[in-house]
C-alpha cells in the first residue's frame, strides 16, 4: 500500500514540475512578444532619425540593433514542439490494460520525465533569446538615446549661439 502512495506523490509531484516549468515557459513567450511589438513601434522612431553626418550612422545602428532584436523574438517565438512523448491513450487502453494503477502512473511518470527536459531546452531557448532580445533593445535605446541628446545639443547651438 505505501508504494502506491508513493506513485501517487511522484505522479503530483511530476505533473507540478510540468505546470510549472509551462507557466515559466509562458512568461518568457509574453515578454518576447511585448518586446517584439515595442521593437516594431522604435523602428518607426528609428526609421525618422535625419540621415545627415553622424546622425547616417546613428541611424544604421540602431536599425541595425532593432533588426537583432526582432529576430531574436522571432527566434525565441519560432514554434518548437516537445514531439511525441506522451503516452497515447490508446497504448495505454489496448497495450497497458489489466496494469495495476500503480504501474499505469509509473508508466505516465517516466513519459513525463522526457517531456520535463524537452520542455525545460525550450525554456532554455527562449530564455537565450529574451536575454539578446533585451540586450540589443537596450543598445538600440542608449544609441537612439544619444542621438536625441546630440540633436538637442545641436539644436540649442544653433539657436542660442
Amino acid at each position: 500500500m505505501e508504494s502506491d502512495n508513493n506513485s501517487q506523490i511522484i505522479y503530483e509531484y511530476t505533473k507540478y514540475q510540468i505546470e510549472k516549468i509551462s507557466e515559466s515557459i509562458d512568461l518568457i513567450t509574453d515578454k518576447l512578444t511585448k518586446i517584439l511589438a515595442f521593437s516594431g513601434v522604435f523602428l518607426k522612431f528609428a526609421s525618422d532619425i535625419k540621415p545627415e553626418g553622424l546622425f547616417f550612422i546613428v541611424k544604421i545602428l540602431t536599425i541595425f540593433t532593432l533588426i537583432l532584436t526582432i529576430g531574436h523574438c522571432a527566434a525565441g517565438l519560432w514554434s518548437r514542439g516537445t514531439k511525441e512523448v506522451d503516452l497515447k491513450p490508446e497504448y495505454l487502453l489496448n497495450d497497458q490494460y489489466g496494469l495495476s494503477e500503480e504501474r499505469i502512473r509509473v508508466l505516465i511518470v517516466k513519459s513525463w520525465f522526457i517531456k520535463i527536459q524537452a520542455l525545460k531546452g525550450i525554456r532554455e531557448d527562449r530564455n537565450k533569446m529574451l536575454s539578446g532580445a533585451i540586450g540589443f533593445l537596450t543598445i538600440s535605446g542608449l544609441v537612439y538615446g544619444l542621438s536625441e541628446i546630440i540633436n538637442s545639443i545641436d539644436y540649442i547651438s544653433h539657436k542660442c549661439f
